[in-house]
């Protein structure tokens, strides 16, 4: 039976590129990218510019887009290279305007390139926010196949804005795909909280809420939880004690 090679990246490992990241990921071999964090534009019609008296004070950078900023020739690239992915751009085209069609189109060429530079194993965080979040997730729908969506990670911070007309703002959006049903994925742990530990005494399933057979005695704060779940020190770390 004939082995198929595994790629292997044609860069060196902790290389940083500056610029463009649509030519850098051309140059890249096809799967050979374990993870892929992702924080764009957000489309949000504003001009931001470095603090003052930061090394890149003076420098600015304009978030808003008109079919200018991007290769319409790519647009229409799309329609042949990835139907469902044309399909969302015109359709955002119509709903919200040219403005939102141009993100897109920037977009896409590049969730493309990233999708093929992604191993099998592999998966992709795209940092977004409500502006668009909405055609992005149809966008990586099409492109990535809308089974390979994990999770859409609600990033929450504090922002204190006197707002009459509707609820503050505040949080972002991280949209988790993986680029194939066996993506690698890393289960973490954490302490339990003080209300996590009550349920346990009181003999609760901390994920489904449900009763246990029998409740679990805690003497201490070693016990450590993943995916709402109870797990076992021992499992993880055979040095310490389950509680």
């Amino acid at each position: 039976m004939e082995t198929v090679p595994v790629p292997t990246p044609n860069f060196a490992s902790a290389t940083i590129w500056t610029g463009d990241n649509l030519p850098v990921m051309r140059g890249m071999n096809s799967a050979c990218v374990d993870l892929i964090y992702l924080d764009p534009p957000f489309n949000s019609n504003r001009t931001y510019e470095a603090p003052i008296g930061s090394k890149a004070a003076g420098a600015s950078f304009k978030d808003a887009w008109t079919l200018s900023d991007v290769d319409v020739y790519e647009h229409g690239e799309l329609a042949d290279r990835n139907p469902a992915a044309y399909a969302v751009i015109e359709a955002a085209r119509q709903a919200h305007g040219k403005g939102m069609q141009s993100y897109l189109i920037f977009m896409a060429v590049r969730l493309l390139e990233t999708q093929r530079i992604l191993k099998p194993t592999g998966s992709i965080y795209l940092h977004c926010d409500p502006t668009a979040s909405h055609y992005l997730k149809l966008l990586m729908d099409g492109i990535f196949g809308h089974g390979s969506f994990k999770n859409e990670i609600i990033w929450s911070y504090e922002k204190w804005t006197n707002t009459a007309r509707y609820f503050q703002r505040n949080h972002d959006i991280i949209l988790f795909y993986a680029n194939g049903e066996n993506n690698t994925f890393n289960k973490l742990y954490g302490e339990l909280t003080d209300r996590q530990k009550t349920l346990l005494r009181v003999g609760y399933n901390l994920g489904s809420r449900k009763p246990l057979n029998k409740p679990i005695k805690i003497d201490h704060a070693r016990c450590w939880v993943v995916m709402s779940e109870i797990y076992p020190l021992k499992r993880a770390n055979r040095r310490q004690k389950w509680c």
